[in-house]
């Protein structure tokens, strides 16, 4: 550890929002008790990562902060985008263990010590792949992204974009000053890159929860975020040849 990372609590747990005021609530509720539940897990903290909000979800944030007293902060970041509020967020948290997880809280909070568990056996980030029920035209992109990771940067990883993750700080400081993807596929670039560098890459099962909130309306659109994904892979492959010219 350097000097200049002097870690002020053992976990940190960053959880990037748009528009959430109507579970925020509820889910920083189940995240408070799933790490309240974990064993040793020393101190921690939950970062509300708001991004470009326009409804009341940075009102909520500062209600958690004054309701778990310390345990919970709101950030208001700059930048609209997940990619961009996680390195934002990251680049100011000083952690010996890090771990993100969307608000949709998408597996079982007793599943959130299984997947820090491997930072203290030396991973440097812990990929999560969802285990349980999942509909086909899911799966089938899990599965296509998978392959063509492996075709494309000959990475073998069964679920890059499950968004529950945890990470050492050699990996947090790879997705602040090296990931440039603004939005989802953050996800895929850090496993892409920190393979790249030959990190400790650990994978665990999670029990994945589809629809946990049902007021909440799922944000994944299949044929737009195919797209994406085929842009963003490209954008990365692309990135990767400039940096080895």
């Amino acid at each position: 550890m350097t000097a200049s990372h002097k870690p002020e609590l053992d976990v940190v747990c960053v959880v990037p929002v748009y528009n959430e005021a109507i579970v925020l609530a509820e889910a920083i509720g189940m995240l408070v008790h799933g790490l309240e539940a974990i064993p040793g897990i020393g101190t921690w903290k939950i970062v509300i990562a708001s991004n470009g909000c326009t409804d009341r979800t940075d009102e909520v944030g500062r209600e958690l902060e004054n309701t778990y007293n310390g345990n919970v902060k709101l950030i208001v970041c700059q930048s609209r985008g997940r990619g961009l509020a996680l390195r934002e967020v990251l680049a100011d948290v000083k952690a010996k263990h890090y771990m993100y997880i969307d608000v949709d809280l998408p597996c079982e909070v007793t599943d959130l010590a299984v997947v820090l568990a491997p930072l203290h056996y030396g991973a440097d980030l812990v990929v999560s792949h969802r285990t349980g029920y999942r509909p086909w035209h899911r799966r089938l992109m899990t599965l296509g992204l998978r392959s063509l990771n492996q075709l494309v940067f000959g990475v073998r990883v069964s679920d890059s974009q499950c968004a529950v993750k945890a990470l050492s700080p050699k990996a947090v400081k790879i997705l602040v000053d090296e990931c440039r993807q603004p939005g989802w596929f953050l996800d895929t670039e850090l496993v892409v890159l920190t393979r790249t560098l030959q990190l400790e890459v650990a994978e665990v099962p999670i029990h994945w929860v589809e629809k946990r909130f049902k007021q909440r309306e799922s944000k994944v659109d299949n044929w737009r975020d195919s797209w994406r994904a085929l842009k963003a892979l490209r954008q990365i492959r692309n990135r990767q040849r400039s940096q080895q010219t």
